[in-house]
């Protein structure tokens, strides 16, 4: 048997570790790739920049696992599938068979469409090679604009700002996170940002970025005015790789939709991590979870239904996690206003001790949390979500005393 996996990321590491073992001496994992560095965290490229952690660092995988002998690499990007013959077309024009194959081709930054973007010295941040650059940029700069308010933005700007004076934050809506977080979250990380020198600039849209063969200069708002900036970060987002499924079978909504086994709609084919759609465990249909733990059980879940094993995927939760200046912060289900219409939410804020605990129930269970400051018993509140326990008295969430009580209660059952 040969199982072709594309892409390199923790859902393809996770299902190459799960698919060795199982496998017989004379089948082959054929792993197809555009990436020069194999398996690195994503996650972790601000922390690069930042100088916290070096290169070897953001690696995840053991040396050993691609010395397999059944194992090999080709460096190429997957172009197309022929889903009827069972082959992968590169871009150098050679095809690949398969018998299984597994597509974890990920995720790459939302295409913005204002002119400007092509200067030197604008930027995504998606790999090793865009952080490097950054990296390079951001010690000979003295002004830098982050376009977008999700958690990879701010967390580029933290990093940033650590060796480039002048920060800004340029967002689009109303305030930061406002695809992943509650308002008083987001609130209170606004202000957390800000008294640290990040500039931050709500409800703003660029309409171009100006500068000349040198590079970027300064930016143009929808409204006329400007900023001056001698880098700018795009982080408006990213969408599945899903172009190179087109003019097949295989169903795309937001991503490629697979069922609990991780299967796609063409049989034999397989997809996992972020540019898979799966099944949503809150809010039931399917869902986008661009999440490294979600990844890695889709990538092992996709693998062990390949080797035959039955293997399902409960379905996703959203989760983010982050530390602002010291203050850790993690969110978990449904948290945003327009998710949880209908539920009854509990909240504790205490800005003096900086803590926050706030949960939202609907028909008596748990269906989102947010711990932020002191973020004890976030793996018990996790467990509650995911297995649908019954909330009791929500009040005991939002302190020490009734989480220690729940996790005491749990532990005698």
């Amino acid at each position: 048997m040969v199982v072709v996996i594309i892409g390199s990321s923790i859902a393809s590491k996770s299902a190459l570790q799960t698919l060795l073992p199982g496998l017989g001496n004379h089948d082959r994992v054929v792993i197809i790739t555009r990436d020069r560095h194999l398996f690195y965290s994503r996650v972790m490229l601000p922390n690069f920049i930042a100088g916290e952690v070096g290169l070897a660092e953001l690696g995840f995988a053991p040396e050993r696992l691609l010395e397999d002998n059944r194992v090999k690499v080709i460096n190429r990007e997957a172009k197309s599938i022929d889903t009827v013959s069972g082959k992968v077309r590169l871009d150098n024009g050679h095809e690949v068979g398969y018998d299984k194959l597994l597509i974890t081709s990920g995720a790459s930054p939302a295409n913005i469409g204002i002119p400007g973007t092509g200067l030197p010295g604008v930027f995504c941040l998606r790999d090793i090679e865009d952080a490097q650059s950054v990296k390079a940029r951001a010690e000979k700069a003295g002004s830098c604009v982050v376009l977008g308010g999700g958690l990879i933005s701010l967390k580029a700007a933290m990093a940033l700002k650590k060796s480039v004076k002048d920060v800004s934050i340029v967002v689009g809506s109303s305030g930061l996170l406002s695809m992943m977080a509650d308002k008083t979250s987001a609130g209170w990380i606004h202000d957390i940002l800000n008294s640290n020198g990040i500039d931050i600039r709500l409800n703003t849209n660029a309409a171009r970025i100006r500068g000349d063969g040198s590079g970027v200069r300064d930016i143009v708002f929808q409204d006329g005015t400007g900023i001056n900036a001698d880098m700018v970060i795009i982080g408006k987002g990213v969408k599945p790789n899903t172009g190179l499924v087109e003019n097949t079978d295989i169903r795309v909504e937001k991503g490629i939709l697979v069922d609990s086994r991780m299967k796609t709609s063409v049989e034999n084919i397989y997809a996992a991590g972020d540019v898979a759609q799966a099944p949503d465990y809150i809010r039931g249909g399917t869902g986008l979870f661009t999440l490294w733990p979600d990844a890695a059980v889709q990538g092992r879940i996709a693998a062990g239904n390949i080797l035959g094993t039955d293997r399902k995927y409960t379905g996703g939760i959203s989760m983010n996690s982050a530390v602002f200046y010291h203050i850790p912060f993690i969110m978990m289900g449904s948290v945003r206003e327009k998710d949880t219409k209908g539920c009854k939410v509990y909240e504790r804020f205490d800005r003096r001790k900086r803590i926050l605990r706030k949960v939202f129930v609907k028909d008596g269970r748990l269906v989102g949390a947010v711990l932020a400051g002191d973020i004890s018993y976030a793996g018990m509140v996790y467990w509650d979500l995911k297995s649908g326990r019954e909330a009791g008295r929500p009040q005991k969430y939002l302190t020490n005393e009734g989480l220690e009580e729940i996790f005491i209660l749990r532990n005698k059952l």
